[in-house]
């Protein structure tokens, strides 16, 4: 089954910046940028970062037409240490488990890191139109049964919610560069 994958970016580096916080960089990189790569190596043939609400309209349409038949991976853009060997397992399981919506959860708290649906699932529960940015964990919410991928990878669920985070995500990545 061919693949695609939705980045959520909306979320922006302050109340008056109008770049997504998921532009922010880590080591010299944006972090929308380290997690694409992850993704592309996992064949992923097509991948939308929702930017801007006015994307909604058009341009999410087309994406929307060229994939309604995909698989798709659904992630937060300021989440940017997905393993590529946790995308690709947990599509296995997704697969496994008949299709059904299947967050990657961690193995130490409560949260998840990114979720596998149908396209036709996505477009069912969720709406692209409404006026507020949607998160990750928006889009789980609306379904009530969700089979669960537990991730061995911490770095799965290393993400930030503001400027402060994603100066932390750096100094954790140039600690690990160093390290190496």
């Amino acid at each position: 089954m061919e693949k695609c994958a939705l980045i959520l970016c909306e979320k922006k580096m302050s109340e008056k910046s109008r770049k997504s916080l998921a532009d922010a960089e880590i080591v010299f990189r944006p972090m929308k940028k380290i997690l694409q790569e992850s993704v592309e190596k996992c064949g992923v043939e097509d991948i939308f970062f929702l930017c801007e609400k006015g994307e909604r309209t058009e341009d999410f349409r087309k994406f929307s037409e060229r994939n309604k038949e995909r698989d798709i991976f659904v992630c937060e853009g300021t989440n940017p240490f997905i393993s590529p060997d946790t995308i690709i397992k947990s599509y296995e399981e997704f697969v496994k488990n008949g299709r059904k919506i299947t967050a990657v959860v961690s193995r130490f708290c409560d949260s998840f890191a990114a979720v596998w649906m149908s396209f036709a699932d996505l477009k069912k529960h969720c709406s692209f139109t409404q006026r507020e940015e949607i998160l990750l964990s928006d889009i789980v919410s609306s379904f009530d049964e969700i089979a669960e991928f537990t991730s061995g990878h911490d770095d799965d669920f290393l993400f930030a919610k503001n400027l402060s985070d994603a100066l932390k995500l750096n100094e954790y990545k140039r600690k690990k560069i160093l390290e190496r």
